[in-house]
C-alpha cells in the first residue's frame, strides 16, 4: 500500500474499538494488519476512486525471476566535458503469481 494509505488506515478502528493496524511486539520489526506485516511503496495508488490501495495475502507465490544476463556498459564520452563517467545497465526480469487466490486486492468504489 502507499504511504498515504497506510496513514489513513493507522486511524482506523475494529468493532471491538482497537486499530486494526498493531505494533509487532514480538519481533519489532514493523507493524502488523490482522497478523500480516505492512509493507508500503510509492509504486501503489492512493486512496482515489477506482484505484487500488492495497494487496494483502501471502506473497510467497509471487515469483520474480531474471530473464537473461546483466549488461554494463561505460560511456566515457557522453560525460568527458565534465570529468565525469556514466553507466548504462540492462536487466530482464519476469513475475508470475502462481496461485491468484493467494492475493487480493482492495478497490475502491468508482465513485
Amino acid at each position: 500500500m502507499h504511504d498515504s494509505t497506510y496513514g489513513s488506515l493507522l486511524k482506523m478502528k475494529d468493532g471491538n474499538g482497537q486499530y486494526i493496524i498493531q505494533p509487532d511486539f514480538k519481533s519489532g520489526e514493523g507493524d502488523l494488519l490482522r497478523g500480516k506485516r505492512v509493507n508500503t511503496s510509492d509504486f501503489m495508488d492512493t486512496l482515489a476512486a477506482g484505484k487500488c490501495a492495497a494487496l494483502f495475502g501471502d506473497f510467497s507465490n509471487f515469483i520474480i525471476a531474471d530473464r537473461g544476463g546483466i549488461s554494463l556498459r561505460r560511456l566515457n564520452e557522453l560525460y568527458a566535458e565534465t570529468g565525469e563517467v556514466g553507466y548504462l545497465m540492462w536487466l530482464r526480469v519476469d513475475a508470475l503469481l502462481l496461485e491468484t487466490d493467494a492475493i487480493k486486492q482492495l478497490k475502491t468504489a468508482a465513485s
